[in-house]
């Protein structure tokens, strides 16, 4: 007979690997998506190895952040003020905060260009449902999102069934894609399409992410490890799949890219990526809006408890914003594309501070593994790279 300390035992290594299985799974959703189609339906699969390029790193972050909640059992920006000053604090509170907002933006237009499909309404005169749901399911559902997370991505397992079709099929996109991945080089593309697939891979979320598992104590390295492996395959598999889709999502739309599901899932393509993007739309809204909460409370010096005081302010911020960008974009889908790359940029660039942050809290501490000390502020230094070198080069 099995004794209750082997079932609890059993049960949160369970735990500690499904927190990590959840990360990995919620980096697939509208800003990935978006970002993805929009650089490689243009550059093809040069790109591949930018992709690449994140999942090297990613766990190193997961790592430090979890070192952080679960050392300090504090706010991120708290602990951060105390090691560095409030000033530094400030600053990173702030870039959080931009890409935070960017990220909202991002899940409205996309849930609202979803759900238009439909129910055959501009997606404009959707903008307000879509926002009352989105804001709505996190605080009814507090920690039980990953459910949601989980049950969004179903829709999305069928991108690897159609790069692998693909892939199968044309022996000389096996062979692009193998040279792209392996093969660093920007040929003819631009430093920021770089920057925006960094940012749209891995954004400041997963610092948050990780600091409260740590805190907890849910994370464990099998956990990562796994995340962070079906995140690879999906990434790939979504540049892969855009990428030799290039006619389709050159008409800049979103049935586009439910178009490159036809192969696999026939008629049923557009509703059920529809379906798909609008259920991973409310968990990724869900995840950017509890660091967006946690940096304004800081920066507003209120308490974690008096963080849903600012979730009306918030709500009329993130419409006033989409409405903005819709008006700029002539009220048309493509929009969706532009706000996505932006979005990818911005999370690229928010990540630097943050990041640089936790690498010099990290870097001294000895019980910390020295590659998670190693690889830390060399992400953050790339970020920086890229960043830099797009703004420079569209100067």
């Amino acid at each position: 007979m099995v004794s209750s300390n082997v079932v609890r035992s059993r049960l949160q290594h369970l735990s500690s690997v499904g927190a990590g299985l959840i990360e990995g799974i919620s980096c697939v959703e509208a800003s990935m998506v978006g970002t993805y189609a929009y650089v490689f339906s243009h550059d093809g699969i040069t790109l591949l190895w930018a992709v690449l390029l994140p999942f090297l790193f990613w766990p190193f972050i997961e790592v430090g952040s979890s070192y952080v909640g679960a050392r300090s059992h504090r706010r991120f920006l708290d602990l951060m003020q105390a090691e560095s000053g409030p000033a530094a604090a400030s600053v990173a509170g702030f870039s959080l905060l931009v890409s935070g907002v960017s990220a909202m933006v991002v899940e409205v237009i996309a849930a609202s260009i979803a759900l238009s499909y439909a129910v055959g309404v501009g997606w404009i005169f959707l903008v307000p449902a879509v926002l009352s749901i989105l804001f709505f399911v996190p605080t009814v559902s507090g920690k039980h999102w990953e459910l949601l997370t989980l049950l969004g991505s179903v829709p999305m397992l069928a991108f690897p069934a159609v790069a692998y079709l693909r892939l199968s099929s044309q022996p000389s996109l096996l062979s692009g894609a193998l040279s792209g991945l392996f093969t660093p080089k920007l040929s003819g593309a631009r430093a920021e399409d770089v920057a925006a697939i960094l940012g749209a891979t891995v954004a400041p979320d997963a610092l948050f992410f990780s600091e409260e598992a740590g805190a907890e104590g849910r994370v464990g390295e099998g956990g990562i490890g796994l995340g962070h492996a079906l995140a690879l395959v999906m990434a790939i598999s979504l540049a892969v799949a855009f990428s030799s889709s290039g006619v389709a999502l050159s008409q800049n739309s979103l049935r586009g890219i439910g178009t490159s599901l036809v192969p696999i899932l026939g008629s049923y393509a557009y509703p059920v990526f529809s379906i798909g993007l609008f259920s991973s739309c409310i968990s990724a809204f869900a995840v950017a809006l509890r660091p967006w909460l946690s940096s304004l409370a800081y920066l507003t010096d209120n308490a974690p408890a008096k963080e849903e005081e600012f979730l009306l302010p918030t709500m009329v911020l993130v419409g006033g914003i989409v409405f903005f960008v819709g008006l700029l974009g002539n009220w048309v889908s493509s929009v969706f594309f532009l706000a996505t790359y932006d979005s990818g940029i911005a999370s690229a660039a928010g990540l630097i501070f943050p990041l640089a942050l936790i690498s010099k809290y990290v870097v001294s501490k000895k019980d910390v593994p020295f590659s998670v000390r190693l690889f830390l502020p060399i992400y953050a230094g790339v970020l920086l790279f890229f960043c830099a070198y797009g703004l420079i080069c569209g100067l």
